[in-house]
């Protein structure tokens, strides 16, 4: 078994598919299925399944695909640094939409400023979309409030923020408002699916509140200006909502009687190689933030 095995065997996982995979690599179909049947031969394990003329991973094939990543990695960075003399600068980081807008460019500013050559390369999505990211291995860090899988990632505690309700400046006169009482009130949410709108979801199902959504949007800036026009209650991050005050004629109201508060994590997979780049940036944002490990 070779390196040249493992590169074939990510491309097909890459193109879920024998035929495109051949094409990627412009080499024929049959020597594609040959690396594999090697491949499956020297675990002793099926990495596919074949079902219907397509293929799907198999269990130890996923878990094959984590150490050929990190395995490639460290192969790549190897031609690099022995033909150039230069390691990796890379970096790959995704964040979802709360924390884009909330601490995004303070991170990104003080890594620019902290790791020379750096060359860093931010996406932006909801939690399902930044953790399939992360899982396939396109990003090499995530920085999400999501619930840290110990079996395959690993995470720590970087910072948190807690969920303030805000509604225009005439619509409520009480500086606090309770979770009980919002249950009452038209809101505006995140899209399911996002990190905001799984926490709150999670808050009011534990005490037993039901949710009266008036709108829905993947903006939160979008359900600042419909709660500017009266039209309901927006929950969002609070440092977000103190940012926009100048912007929007809001009222910002702090959430008594439940834990609506996010904690976001830096989380990379188990089997990351961490060349000397990932690892400077893991102890900018530990600098930063008094990183802790997840609970």
């Amino acid at each position: 078994m070779t390196i040249r095995h493992l590169q074939i065997f990510k491309t097909v996982c890459d193109c879920k598919s024998i035929t495109a995979a051949a094409e990627r690599l412009n080499i024929t179909q049959p020597s594609v299925s040959i690396a594999i049947k090697e491949l499956e031969a020297f675990y002793h394990t099926k990495v596919f399944d074949r079902i219907n003329r397509k293929i799907y991973l198999t269990e130890e094939g996923n878990t094959l695909l984590q150490y050929a990543d990190s395995l490639l990695g460290q192969y790549d960075e190897s031609i690099s640094v022995l033909r150039s003399g230069k390691a990796f600068t890379k970096c790959r980081l995704g964040v979802n939409v709360s924390v884009a807008e909330t601490f995004l460019s303070r991170i990104v500013s003080v890594i620019n400023k902290t790791i020379s050559d750096i060359t860093l390369k931010v996406y932006i999505h909801n939690n399902e979309q930044i953790d399939r990211l992360l899982t396939d291995n396109q990003i090499d860090f995530a920085i999400y409030d999501k619930v840290v899988d110990r079996q395959t990632k690993t995470g720590r505690l970087l910072f948190h923020d807690n969920i303030a309700a805000c509604c225009s400046i005439d619509q409520y006169h009480k500086e606090k408002i309770s979770l009980e009482d919002l249950s009452k009130m038209p809101l505006l949410l995140r899209e399911k699916g996002s990190g905001m709108r799984s926490r709150i979801d999670a808050e009011f199902l534990k005490h037993g509140y039901t949710q009266n959504v008036a709108a829905e949007s993947t903006s939160t800036l979008g359900l600042m200006e419909l709660a500017e026009t009266g039209l309901g209650y927006a929950l969002v991050p609070e440092r977000l909502a103190e940012k926009l005050c100048s912007t929007y004629k809001i009222k910002i109201l702090s959430v008594s009687g439940g834990h609506l508060r996010k904690d976001y994590y830096l989380t990379y997979n188990c089997n990351k190689f961490l060349n000397p780049t990932l690892e400077a940036v893991i102890k900018v944002l530990d600098t930063l933030h008094g990183g802790e490990e997840a609970d």
